[in-house]
């Protein structure tokens, strides 16, 4: 039988719980006013740094992974009709949505959430949570507890499905 996955196993032993709290509220209060199933904080390498929501099993690091590199693409295709970048991406497939939305230079937030929940809904609270744990996670990676595109590998397992 699988264990469920700590979704701040990730986090170092040397950020305060007082901090994982803080965070932790953030993101779960952001799922309780999407209804969306799950929601991470990945650097622009793709490592996961914290997640909440309904369990996807080990395929987040997988997910976190094609997410960078779907932002990474879409910020060059920016860089080459002459802008910065494009601040958020929605993809959409059968039953369910992928948001990602930029909160500072080196952090993405990722949601999955179901076509019957309002995108609108979704970028609105995405937008709010981004202005909330921009300093939370600016605060532990100056306190070292985050190296960006350092973390080390998760362990994963390709025969998992993402949601089940």
């Amino acid at each position: 039988m699988r264990q469920a996955m700590d979704p701040f196993a990730n986090v170092p032993s040397s950020v305060g719980a007082a901090e994982v709290r803080a965070l932790q509220g953030a993101l779960q209060g952001f799922l309780e006013a999407t209804s969306a199933h799950w929601v991470a904080l990945c650097d622009r390498a793709g490592n996961l740094l914290f997640h909440e929501g309904k369990d996807p099993g080990s395929d987040v690091a997988i997910l976190c992974a094609l997410a960078a590199g779907s932002f990474a693409a879409s910020r060059e295709l920016a860089r080459r009709l002459g802008t910065n970048e494009f601040a958020e991406q929605v993809h959409e497939g059968e039953g369910l949505r992928i948001l990602l939305h930029s909160l500072d230079t080196e952090t993405l937030l990722v949601v999955v959430f179901q076509h019957s929940t309002s995108i609108g809904l979704v970028r609105y609270y995405a937008a709010k949570l981004a202005n909330e744990v921009t300093g939370m996670v600016e605060e532990i990676a100056r306190a070292g507890a985050i190296a960006f595109g350092q973390l080390p590998p998760i362990e994963l397992d390709p025969a998992r499905p993402l949601l089940s």
